[in-house]
């Protein structure tokens, strides 16, 4: 049993009290410090952080090389040390120095990058590149990031320090550097990495650009990408390779650009596409079926055919989650991949398709009331009533997977909501809400780390209705609105054959006042053409056509939904009847109470009060010899109050011969639920109308 990570030891070991090998050949172990897992089968993964036989430790890896099978170099940010992967065990050749770039050149010896230039471990020591191959004399201080062996006399290398890249014709002992100045000419001076095609071409890969190198070294293209979405160029290209007739472009911050040969994009893959990280170092093709992807978050492997992303971790077997921009290669279809914590060796032949699905377990139930929770944690459970006071029920589930634990995914469904699954990753519960009342068939399922899905686990939760759900409270609900509806059927109905009685009364007056003032006026029309020396016809006819117009005025005011306030009657009673009492000298006041102000009158009581003192002003004018009349409107004890009184000589109300106009008032009093009360002696006569109701109408 080997820890993640190369990390200290554990001494679970020492004391084993049980073992037992499942159906997938992997061993558990009861140990005294708790289980232990061990994975029989083989692994992709082999990591290197320390050696407890030496002490080093692979703190932060930034290269690494290895001359032959068995026989890493580690770069380290503060030293170099040799690797023997057999044993595991490690050598420190130097420190207190960072070593970017190592490499063996084409003459055997180990050659490394530090900040200050490029030095060759010759006799066990390090020695600048110049003494040993003089021909680097002019580029002593130049630091390599990657290098490539072309042929049997060339090795390109780019470099560190922002100085284009340098041809080393080892045969011919001479150096050139190919830059943004010299013929053929690149992009830029900034060198990510080189990289040589299938068509012998030389890709220099640069931040914002990639220049490509003709076989020959004397031709150069310039590409650049543009991102429209964003509206910027993609930028820091860090690595790529070719695969299924397309270049891979590791762009960081980004993901992997897929070029034709024609080098025009044809996909972008993102962590929207499955990639772990947008932060990626080194690709490398696998025998054009898949590529393997080093970031700042583990490793990704994408499917050349699939186009789908596998993902693996620290947990997995990898050194850390965290690689380095320039550490890593690729020899005998071995990849060498370190940064932080150490480095990791990977066989790409040992990745395996985990064909297992998951076995599917609900562990928990939880229900949330407002004052408290209870839960069941009952794995066999297949049905639960949920109780009606219940806010938020919740369902903890587990996906057992061997081989890889954290990278089980779940889905849920709820068959009265959709038949469509849910993937909801890695969480391993659900939180139910608001859910109506009833029968529900809820199923749920897992997938393992290669999209294999488990036969989904059922469980029927019945929901019950609270009591406003009930079927009861929603048949009270219904007879509710059925009363209601029927009590708006009968204020409607009272309200149209209110305006129907008013149309009727209105019709009737029209017929009476009006249809009488017409039928006169055409009697005497017709006497006037006999006679038309009889001016008194003309006279009558005048004096009927006023009537007749007076009255076609005071049915329109009546009709007027404007004017339907108390201030309205007041002003159409000035109107109509101070002219008749100004040309008699009879003083007319109308007074208003500060609490009327705003009140508002009904069309029928509007029209009756309007009749009833306009029949009341003129008796006065006509029989009681007065020469003064008030009329009087205010409130008393929430009730309207009218008074009419004149100065006049009176009359015996109680007397046999009670006029229609009298008659009519009190008619008129009871159709808009008032009280008449008449009172007359030889100072004069007081007529009083008083509502029966309270009032409560006020237009603001």
């Amino acid at each position: 049993m080997e820890d993640q990570a190369g990390a200290e030891k554990s001494e679970w070991l020492d004391a084993v009290f049980c073992s037992f090998s499942d159906q997938q050949n992997n061993l558990w172990l009861g140990c005294q410090d708790g289980l232990a897992f061990i994975n029989r089968n083989a692994t992709p993964f082999r990591s290197f952080y320390n050696d407890e036989v030496s002490g080093l430790k692979l703190e932060h890896v930034l290269s690494l090389s290895s001359p032959g099978k068995g026989t890493v170099f580690a770069g380290l940010r503060n030293g170099f040390v040799q690797v023997q992967t057999a044993s595991g065990r490690f050598s420190l050749i130097s420190k207190n120095q960072s070593f970017q770039h190592n490499y063996t050149d084409p003459f055997g010896l180990l050659q490394s990058s530090y900040p200050g230039g490029t030095a060759v471990f010759l006799k066990k020591k390090w020695s600048p590149i110049a003494d040993v191959y003089p021909e680097f004399k002019a580029f002593s201080n130049y630091a390599i990031n990657s290098h490539l062996c072309v042929g049997d006399s060339l090795n390109i290398m780019g470099t560190e320090n922002d100085k284009g890249v340098l041809i080393w014709n080892y045969k011919k002992q001479t150096v050139k550097v190919i830059d943004q100045i010299s013929r053929p000419a690149l992009a830029a001076n900034i060198v990510n990495t080189v990289y040589r095609d299938k068509m012998k071409n030389i890709w220099v890969l640069s931040d914002k650009k990639i220049t490509i190198l003709d076989s020959s070294l004397s031709r150069s293209k310039i590409l650049s990408f543009y991102d429209s979405q964003n509206k910027q160029a993609y930028n820091i290209y860090f690595d790529m390779c070719e695969a299924g007739n397309n270049y891979w472009v590791a762009a960081y911050g980004t993901g992997i650009i897929q070029l034709g040969t024609d080098y025009k994009i044809r996909n972008i893959y993102t962590t929207k596409n499955g990639l772990s990280n947008a932060g990626i170092y080194k690709i490398f093709n696998v025998g054009d079926s898949s590529l393997v992807i080093t970031s700042n978050n583990g490793i990704s492997i994408l499917n050349l055919n699939t186009r789908k992303f596998k993902n693996y971790y620290q947990q997995d077997g990898l050194h850390s989650n965290s690689f380095e921009e320039a550490c890593g290669f690729m020899k005998d279809g071995i990849i060498y991949a370190g940064g932080v914590k150490g480095f990791t060796i990977i066989d790409p032949s040992k990745f395996r398709i985990n064909t297992i699905a998951p076995r599917v377990y609900i562990n928990r139930i939880s229900m949330e009331t407002g004052r408290r929770s209870f839960d069941t944690s009952s794995i066999r459970i297949k049905r639960l009533i949920v109780p009606n006071d219940v806010i938020q029920t919740s369902l903890y589930f587990s996906g057992i997977n061997y081989s890889s634990p954290n990278h089980t995914t779940f889905a849920y469904r709820i068959d009265k909501q959709s038949e469509n699954w849910i993937n909801i990753g890695n969480r391993n519960f659900i939180n139910l809400i608001g859910i109506p009342p009833g029968k529900y068939l809820i199923q749920l399922k897992a997938a393992n780390e290669d999209n294999y899905w488990s036969i989904p686990t059922e469980i029927s939760l019945i929901f019950l209705p609270k009591w406003y759900q009930t079927w009861w409270f929603k048949a009270l609900i219904g007879f509710t609105i059925a009363c209601l509806g029927y009590l708006f059927y009968r204020l409607r109905l009272r309200q149209i054959l209110k305006e129907h009685s008013i149309r009727a009364g209105i019709a009737g007056d029209l017929h009476d006042d009006i249809g009488s003032s017409l039928n006169t006026i055409k009697v005497f029309t017709n006497l006037a053409i006999i006679k038309p020396e009889k001016v008194e016809y003309l006279d009558n006819i005048n004096a009927n056509l006023e009537a007749a117009i007076i009255g076609l005025r005071d049915l329109i005011w009546v009709l007027d939904d404007k004017k339907d306030t108390l201030e309205d009657l007041v002003n159409r009673l000035r109107e109509s009847m101070q002219p008749v009492a100004n040309a008699i000298n009879i003083v007319l006041e109308i007074v208003v109470d500060e609490s009327c102000v705003g009140l508002i009158l009904q069309k029928t009581e509007k029209r009756y009060l309007y009749l009833i003192a306009k029949e009341a002003v003129n008796n006065s004018i006509k029989y009681a010899e007065c020469t003064r009349i008030n009329i009087k409107f205010k409130i008393r004890q929430k009730r309207l109050l009218v008074q009419i009184t004149d100065n006049g000589n009176g009359f015996d109300p109680s007397g046999t011969n009670m006029g229609y106009g009298l008659k009519n008032m009190r008619t008129r009093c009871v159709h808009i639920n008032y009280q008449f009360f008449i009172h007359s002696s030889s100072t004069g006569t007081q007529i009083t109308l008083e509502k029966n109701s309270p009032v409560f109408s006020k237009r603001k």
